[in-house]
């Protein structure tokens, strides 16, 4: 018979290898100026991607009134990544953003693919880009939305950050 004297908790071991957070407790809401303002913003910790490692995202949103555009982007260590532009509707308009980044064999280079679909026109915007971030040290992950018009209303309503440091 084998005793262990230090099990191995594989929930921990898992917990540590691949990180998910979620936050839908709060829509994150802007309106009354057409300033650029975060919305939602997670800070992945220094180092956790490793040289290989991948990040997902998954937001949706819903942008308000009709006076004119309404503009998400979504950043990584300030970075520009993706945009989305939502044109002036009469109606709620929803939004979902669907991204992944990878870290390309060191922790300077990632490769970025990201897509937005809104249902003004069930219109694509998609992207693919590379960035140059320094991933050993912590960056923050983060969505902005900016109004054309202050009476206009942006709002993320939930995301979702899977890490799977490969």
């Amino acid at each position: 018979m084998i005793i262990i004297s230090n099990p191995i908790n594989l929930a921990d071991i898992f917990r540590d290898l691949y990180q998910v957070k979620s936050d839908n407790a709060a829509p994150e809401m802007h309106t009354g100026d057409t300033d650029e303002t975060t919305l939602k913003t997670y800070t992945i910790p220094a180092g956790t991607l490793g040289i290989n490692g991948v990040v997902r995202i998954k937001a949706t949103g819903v942008s308000r009134s009709n006076n004119g555009a309404k503009t998400y982007k979504l950043k990584f260590g300030g970075t520009l990544i993706a945009t989305l532009t939502v044109a002036a509707d009469p109606t709620d308009l929803n939004w979902t953003l669907f991204a992944a980044c990878h870290n390309l064999g060191g922790i300077g280079s990632q490769g970025w693919s990201a897509f937005w679909v809104d249902e003004s026109a069930i219109d694509i915007n998609k992207t693919a880009v590379t960035s140059a971030i320094n991933t050993a040290n912590a960056q923050d992950l983060e969505i902005t939305g900016q109004l054309a018009h202050a009476d206009d209303e942006c709002e993320v309503r939930d995301w979702t950050i899977e890490i799977n440091p490969t």
